[in-house]
């Protein structure tokens, strides 16, 4: 059967529907294009390179003249040739750019970033050096205990852990596990860098079972109570005859004294006592007593040179306290005498020395 013969009014208007159609579907993507092209350079000269690159897009889609080159049924138009350059002539004009050109773009104006200074790096924390581990577990002290020169003497060492308040000096006739308060004691020692004690014979007990004072060449045991805050802990004990007291220390010496009188003065000499107590002299003189001494008769010098055994005065010489008014008169008759002066046990102990009657020379006043 033969084809139906369409005629040309209808294939030309068919023609004019799809060339619409596609000019339509062209447009769309130009539209999409271009929202992208304005979002892409919305940051660098938007207009400029956007207006670029829809010339650029249009002359790809519709040719240089911007026609659909489809149109005309569907035969391309004729794009105007470039005119040829003079020899020798530089073209003046840049070739415009094609659809196929690579886009030229502004290069973005490098953004200044704030400078950031510099933060200094922590060094880290020095460590500190491991340390023993300190035990705060209570120990008793350790006692050790010993009679030497009349004395019973005893040493311990510290006692360990918190709450230390002091030691207990403890001893017992019977006991022998004497502990504080049951026992009583001797001392109660606070100072707790102090770990010795010595008692003796005479030294006193606070209770316990002996009657407030040792006896020599009996036993006793002793031991040490420290006490904390919170209870108290009992060092071993240790059993130690009383020893017998030592021996009274000798009698100190009183010097032996010699006077004259030699022209206008009186010559007092003394011997020097062999006594590492010895602190000095004092030279005595009385008008009435036979026998003076210093403190009650005053004196006339004091005399600390361990070496010095000579002494002269005269009349005018001054006296301090005594008998008499302050003065030694001439053709006057006193009883002349040195006390030496020790120090015993923190005290001043005291020997005076024979006196010796002697006149002051000199015409006595009338």
């Amino acid at each position: 059967m033969p084809s139906p013969i369409i005629p040309p009014v209808v294939r030309s208007a068919s023609s004019r529907n799809s060339r619409r159609r596609g000019l339509l579907g062209r447009l769309a993507v130009i539209l999409v294009l271009a929202a992208a092209v304005v979002a892409t350079f919305s940051f660098v000269s938007p207009d400029q390179e956007a207006d670029g690159f829809l010339s650029r897009a249009l002359t790809g889609l519709f040719g240089a003249n911007g026609r659909d080159p489809g149109d005309a049924d569907g035969k391309l138009l004729p794009t105007e040739e470039a005119k040829p350059t003079e020899p020798g002539t530089a073209a003046t004009e840049k070739p415009e750019p094609t659809a196929c050109d690579p886009k030229p773009t502004e290069e973005a104006a490098p953004t200044e970033t704030p400078a950031v200074e510099p933060t200094e790096t922590p060094k880290p924390e020095p460590t500190a050096k491991p340390t023993k581990a300190v035990s705060t577990e209570r120990t008793a002290p350790v006692l050790s205990a010993s009679a030497s020169e009349g004395r019973v003497r005893l040493e311990w060492n510290a006692a360990k852990g918190s709450g230390l308040v002091g030691y207990k000096v403890v001893a017992s006739h019977g006991n022998a596990t004497p502990r504080y308060p049951d026992d009583g004691y001797y001392f109660w020692i606070t100072d707790l860098s102090k770990r010795t004690a010595a008692v003796d014979a005479g030294t006193c007990y606070n209770g316990g079972d002996f009657d407030g004072r040792m006896t020599p060449g009996e036993s006793y045991w002793f031991a040490i109570t420290a006490v904390y805050e919170d209870e108290k802990l009992t060092s071993n004990a240790v059993k130690v005859v009383c020893p017998e007291p030592p021996p009274p220390p000798p009698s100190p010496a009183a010097p032996t004294v010699s006077a004259a009188a030699s022209g206008s003065e009186v010559v007092l000499e003394w011997t020097i006592p062999e006594d590492a107590r010895l602190v000095g002299f004092k030279v005595v003189a009385s008008l009435e007593n036979e026998h003076p001494a210093y403190p009650d008769d005053g004196y006339a010098e004091w005399i600390t040179d361990l070496d010095c055994r000579r002494w002269t005065l005269s009349a005018g010489s001054c006296y301090n306290g005594g008998d008499f008014d302050g003065t030694f008169v001439a053709g006057t008759a006193y009883w002349f005498s040195v006390t030496a002066v020790y120090e015993i046990d923190g005290c001043w102990v005291k020997a005076a020395g024979n006196a010796v009657q002697v006149t002051v020379p000199g015409d006595p006043p009338k």
